[in-house]
Protein backbone atom coordinates (compact mmCIF):
# COMPACT_ATOMS: atom_id res chain seq x y z
CA UNK A 1 0.00 0.00 0.00
CA UNK A 2 3.23 2.31 0.52
CA UNK A 3 3.63 2.28 -3.20
CA UNK A 4 -0.07 4.35 -3.80
CA UNK A 5 1.46 6.72 -1.28
CA UNK A 6 2.29 10.46 -2.77
CA UNK A 7 5.60 10.64 -2.65
CA UNK A 8 5.96 7.03 -5.05
CA UNK A 9 3.17 8.65 -7.55
CA UNK A 10 5.40 11.27 -8.34
CA UNK A 11 8.71 9.68 -8.25
CA UNK A 12 7.19 6.95 -10.54
CA UNK A 13 5.32 9.49 -12.42
CA UNK A 14 8.44 11.98 -12.62
CA UNK A 15 10.97 9.77 -13.85
CA UNK A 16 8.61 8.12 -16.59
CA UNK A 17 8.37 11.51 -17.98
CA UNK A 18 11.68 12.51 -17.93
CA UNK A 19 12.81 9.44 -18.91
CA UNK A 20 10.50 9.70 -22.27
CA UNK A 21 11.78 13.31 -22.67
CA UNK A 22 15.03 12.73 -22.58
CA UNK A 23 14.59 9.35 -25.01
CA UNK A 24 18.42 8.46 -23.84
CA UNK A 25 20.12 5.74 -26.28
CA UNK A 26 21.37 3.92 -22.71
CA UNK A 27 20.57 4.62 -18.97
CA UNK A 28 23.47 3.26 -16.80
CA UNK A 29 24.04 3.61 -13.03
CA UNK A 30 26.62 3.75 -10.48
CA UNK A 31 26.49 0.61 -7.94
CA UNK A 32 23.72 1.50 -5.34
CA UNK A 33 24.44 2.45 -1.95
CA UNK A 34 22.00 1.52 0.32
CA UNK A 35 22.11 2.25 4.37
CA UNK A 36 22.12 -0.47 7.19
CA UNK A 37 20.14 -1.03 10.76
CA UNK A 38 16.46 -0.56 11.13
CA UNK A 39 13.44 1.93 9.76
CA UNK A 40 10.26 2.12 11.41
CA UNK A 41 7.27 2.20 8.63
CA UNK A 42 3.49 1.23 8.26
CA UNK A 43 4.23 -2.83 8.71
CA UNK A 44 6.39 -1.55 12.06
CA UNK A 45 10.42 -1.77 12.57
CA UNK A 46 12.26 -3.65 9.44
CA UNK A 47 15.78 -4.03 8.93
CA UNK A 48 17.58 -1.85 5.84
CA UNK A 49 17.37 -3.12 3.41
CA UNK A 50 13.35 -3.51 3.93
CA UNK A 51 12.15 -6.76 2.81
CA UNK A 52 10.51 -5.39 -0.80
CA UNK A 53 13.75 -3.42 -1.75
CA UNK A 54 15.69 -6.85 -1.16
CA UNK A 55 13.27 -8.87 -3.47
CA UNK A 56 13.68 -6.15 -6.04
CA UNK A 57 17.25 -6.34 -5.95
CA UNK A 58 17.23 -10.10 -5.86
CA UNK A 59 14.71 -10.21 -8.89
CA UNK A 60 16.77 -7.85 -10.88
CA UNK A 61 20.31 -7.05 -12.68
CA UNK A 62 21.04 -4.25 -10.14
CA UNK A 63 24.41 -4.22 -8.26
CA UNK A 64 24.07 -2.81 -4.43
CA UNK A 65 26.11 -2.44 -1.71
CA UNK A 66 25.24 -1.61 2.07
CA UNK A 67 27.48 1.79 3.79
CA UNK A 68 28.35 2.96 6.94
CA UNK A 69 25.10 4.99 7.22
CA UNK A 70 22.57 3.98 9.33
CA UNK A 71 19.02 4.27 7.97
CA UNK A 72 17.74 3.44 4.29
CA UNK A 73 18.98 5.43 1.22
CA UNK A 74 16.64 3.28 -1.11
CA UNK A 75 13.27 3.18 -1.26
CA UNK A 76 11.26 -0.02 -2.57
CA UNK A 77 10.19 2.89 -5.44
CA UNK A 78 13.66 4.12 -6.39
CA UNK A 79 14.76 0.48 -6.34
CA UNK A 80 11.99 -0.68 -8.77
CA UNK A 81 12.65 2.64 -10.93
CA UNK A 82 16.16 1.62 -11.11
CA UNK A 83 15.41 -2.21 -11.81
CA UNK A 84 13.73 -1.79 -14.50
CA UNK A 85 15.47 1.06 -16.31
CA UNK A 86 19.07 1.11 -15.89
CA UNK A 87 21.18 -1.47 -18.49
CA UNK A 88 24.61 -2.14 -16.65
CA UNK A 89 25.38 -0.72 -13.13
CA UNK A 90 29.39 0.25 -13.44
CA UNK A 91 31.59 3.50 -12.38
CA UNK A 92 30.66 6.62 -14.57
CA UNK A 93 32.04 6.04 -17.68
CA UNK A 94 34.55 8.60 -20.09
CA UNK A 95 31.33 10.78 -21.29
CA UNK A 96 31.11 14.45 -22.79
CA UNK A 97 28.57 15.98 -20.13
CA UNK A 98 26.00 18.10 -21.13
CA UNK A 99 24.07 18.34 -18.25
CA UNK A 100 24.15 17.68 -14.53
CA UNK A 101 20.62 17.00 -12.48
CA UNK A 102 20.54 17.01 -8.67
CA UNK A 103 18.31 16.15 -6.12
CA UNK A 104 18.43 16.63 -2.86
CA UNK A 105 17.11 14.37 -0.10
CA UNK A 106 14.85 15.14 3.05
CA UNK A 107 16.95 13.48 6.13
CA UNK A 108 19.95 14.67 7.51
CA UNK A 109 22.78 12.07 7.09
CA UNK A 110 26.66 12.26 8.55
CA UNK A 111 27.32 12.15 3.77
CA UNK A 112 25.31 14.25 1.65
CA UNK A 113 22.14 13.09 1.12
CA UNK A 114 21.61 13.67 -2.94
CA UNK A 115 21.15 11.68 -6.44
CA UNK A 116 23.15 13.37 -9.20
CA UNK A 117 22.13 12.54 -13.01
CA UNK A 118 24.65 13.16 -15.84
CA UNK A 119 23.27 13.52 -19.83
CA UNK A 120 25.88 13.10 -21.82
CA UNK A 121 27.50 11.36 -25.02
CA UNK A 122 29.90 8.63 -25.07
Amino acid sequence: HEVGAIDSIVDIVGAAILIDRIAPDRIISSVVNDGHGFIRCAHGLMSVPVPATSEIFAASDVRFRQIDVETELVTPTVAAIIAEIAEDFIPLPAMKVEKIGWGAGTKNLNIPNLLKVYLGDM
